[in-house]
């Protein structure tokens, strides 16, 4: 009979180890020490979800490719420092209705497309964009000429300044005001086309030119037949040969009735220069025409705009530049008068005089002066 006493031992083991629980410190301190029964639950529930394997959970190759996997640690740092901030809404950051109200939220794709076409024309600095002036309402202007507004574009003028000096008439002014005359006994042809052999009827025609002699143009003449009563026009100088280049002059004018040479005299003569090639162009009004000498071949420093033997029977009436001379000047506070000073007579004295006043006296032809008691005269 075999002995009862190993088996009553299982027995007693068996229920010490239901009746107990592990107490080895180092099963304490290891991971599996700290599943409990609620980690069990979790374990066994996502075993009922299947194999993530084929259930299409995130794998480490998809997740490298995401926008996930390329966060980095600066990221993580810069997101949690705006953490730091506090909440944006209460803070005062822009709010979708702020947007909406701004000037930003008006921007449109549209809009970005444009810029975005601009960015790729290059950097607008580097790209040879505007930097002369092309206006086409600014002429050639010379240095330190005043300009003035010819009716087409601004042009030089009759006043020029230089370092504090104005000069009238002259470009090199030797006092603080200095006003030149040009004689007109000196004036001369500089440039002349006299034969006159056929007419065109034309509302706008255009004759080249070559100065002879640098100088002022005062005025063009031009042969003309006008049988339908007085005709407005309107004179207009280029530089080179026809109407392409830069406007130097414009003047309007009328035409009487009658034939042969009329005289179209420019308020603001321009300075043209010797061997350079000029075009004054005529132009009617809109509801006339103008019958206009003409010559074949007359002519050798130019050609007109109705073919090239032709031109026009014309003169162009020039003060040569050197006549100009000094009239008048005021320097250092003296007016010097270079030529003759001219004071209309009155009949009367003049009402308020101060010590120094001037005046001539129709009635005793004579200068009189006050001296700051009573009228003297001279």
């Amino acid at each position: 009979m075999r002995s009862l006493v190993p088996l009553l031992a299982i027995v007693s083991l068996s229920g010490c180890l239901e009746s107990s629980r592990e107490t080895d410190p180092v099963f304490a301190e290891s991971p599996i020490g700290a599943i409990g029964e609620e980690e069990v639950a979790r374990w066994n529930q996502a075993a009922s979800w299947g194999d993530h394997a084929q259930a299409g959970y995130l794998t480490t190759e998809a997740f490298a490719q995401s926008s996930a996997g390329q966060i980095a640690g600066g990221d993580v740092s810069a997101w949690n420092e705006a953490h730091s901030w506090g909440d944006h809404r209460q803070a005062g950051y822009l709010t979708n209705d702020a947007l909406a109200q701004s000037i930003a939220g008006q921007i449109t794709a549209p809009d970005v497309g444009a810029w975005n076409g601009a960015v790729s024309w290059g950097d607008h600095r580097q790209a040879g964009y505007l930097v002369d002036e092309d206006d086409p309402r600014v002429g050639t202007l010379s240095d330190g000429a005043v300009p003035r507004w010819n009716g087409t574009t601004l042009a030089d003028g009759a006043l020029h300044d230089r370092e504090g000096r104005v000069g009238v008439g002259t470009r090199d002014p030797g006092a603080e005001l200095d006003v030149h005359s040009r004689p007109v006994s000196a004036a001369i042809i500089g440039a002349d086309n006299p034969t006159q052999t056929s007419t065109t009827l034309a509302r706008s025609v255009w004759q080249s030119f070559t100065p002879t002699a640098s100088g002022y143009l005062d005025s063009i003449d031009v042969w003309v037949s006008n049988a339908t009563g007085y005709i407005d026009l309107t004179l207009q100088i280029f530089a080179g040969e026809g109407t392409g280049g830069a406007l130097v002059s414009m003047q309007w004018a009328q035409v009487s009735p009658g034939s042969g040479f009329v005289s179209l005299p420019l308020a603001h003569p321009p300075l043209l220069s010797w061997g350079s090639v000029y075009t004054f162009q005529i132009t009617t009004d809109a509801t006339a025409t103008l019958s206009i000498g003409t010559s074949v071949a007359g002519y050798a420093g130019g050609r007109a705009s109705t073919g090239a033997t032709d031109d026009l029977s014309f003169r162009a009436r020039m003060t040569p530049a050197s006549n100009s001379r000094s009239t008048l000047r005021v320097r250092r506070g003296r007016v010097e008068v270079q030529d003759v000073l001219h004071l209309d007579p009155r009949d009367t004295e003049p009402p308020d005089p101060r010590m120094g006043d001037l005046y001539f006296d129709g009635n005793l032809r004579a200068l009189r002066v006050y001296d700051g008691t009573a009228w003297r005269s001279l």
